[in-house]
């Protein structure tokens, strides 16, 4: 539950934000601007949905389950989303830029809000741990595989080696790590996707956390 309202208080910062910016005198923002501000309300309130059914879903089984629904994905244009999501949640002490290495317009059939939530996951754990001020949110194809990682280009992430893991069965315990808990709920979303996520320590573009969803080709 801890998770989940920090999830919809993301989302519903980011509508808010952008709410607002729509809400300037007319003028204020090109019509190009105007419809990636209503872009990205959509997105978060498509996210909103997903977070409270699965909330109803929690409060009806007592288990936490993912549903999927499967549909065309612009792959970067769900990367910028989630990026400017970061921006209204967080401090700017850290900047995060995205690099897009994949062909224009390239989509897979997936579940956009699931990468996102994944995503969003994975930015938070790379502000936090990473000791460079600019972080990176790299999508790129590798070896017929979508890979999208967070990588900080200058350091170790504190010495970070493996990504930080719950105890078995200890899942709904409020005294388990809470960060150990939203990795292990990334790793079962990345299943589902027909993925994993990873550290990749050998890089030699500094350390990626990684989400690699197979079998998109």
């Amino acid at each position: 539950m801890q998770n989940m309202s920090h999830e919809i208080r993301t989302s519903l910062n980011m509508v808010y934000g952008f709410a607002q910016l729509l809400g300037m005198p007319e003028g204020s923002w090109t019509d190009e601007e105007r419809e990636k501000y209503n872009t990205y309300i959509n997105d978060n309130y498509r996210m909103l949905d997903l977070l409270l059914n699965d909330l109803i879903e929690y409060t009806q089984t007592n288990q936490k389950t993912f549903g999927v629904s499967c549909e065309p994905v612009d792959v970067a244009k769900i990367c910028d989303s989630t990026l400017q999501s970061l921006q209204f949640a967080q401090s700017k002490s850290k900047q995060v830029q995205l690099q897009n290495e994949l062909p224009d317009g390239f989509t897979i059939n997936s579940d956009a809000r699931r990468i996102q939530q994944i995503l969003t996951h994975l930015l938070f754990y790379g502000v936090q741990f990473a000791s460079s001020d600019e972080l990176l949110l790299s999508a790129k194809l590798n070896a017929g595989a979508l890979e999208l990682a967070v990588v900080d280009p200058n350091s170790s992430m504190s010495g970070m080696k493996e990504l930080p893991v719950y105890v078995k069965n200890t899942l709904y315990d409020p005294d388990v790590d809470d960060l150990g808990v939203r990795i292990e709920l990334c790793h079962r979303m990345a299943c589902l996707l027909g993925g994993c996520i990873y550290i990749d320590t050998k890089s030699k573009d500094g350390v990626r956390i990684v989400l690699q969803i197979q079998n998109i080709l």
